[in-house]
């Protein structure tokens, strides 16, 4: 778990309600009933939201991913973000660093999910 994933992790354990956690995967409700999800990579720190209008400010780099409610997508968030698991459309995206992640999670509180990938 790299330093930038380690406060990434501390900012939503301190914002968000956790839903379940895993070794591989940390999932938190926020207060409008959204999901986000993290897992922890060496070299990034991996995502998964729900749609929405901060799609609109996501950098190039973060190598956003859609996935419609049918494609397949990390097993873990089926205990971990249930609404971010198939049958539901979520993004998923790559931060490699923690100013990223501060730029993701401001764009992605200010907004409502679209329910739409």
């Amino acid at each position: 778990m790299n330093i930038d994933f380690s406060r990434a992790l501390e900012w939503l354990t301190t914002h968000f309600s956790p839903i379940h956690n895993t070794t591989r995967t940390y999932g938190f409700a926020l207060k409008d009933g959204r999901q986000i999800a993290i897992k922890p990579l060496q070299t990034q720190i991996t995502v998964f939201a729900e749609p929405g209008a901060w799609e609109l400010s996501a950098q190039p780099e973060w190598k956003l991913r859609k996935y419609s409610s049918t494609e397949g997508r990390s097993s873990n968030l089926k205990n971990c973000a249930p609404r971010l698991e198939v049958g539901y459309p979520t993004v998923s995206l790559a931060l490699k660093s923690y100013e990223d992640f501060e730029t993701f999670i401001e764009g992605y509180v200010a907004t409502v999910s679209t329910g739409v990938a």
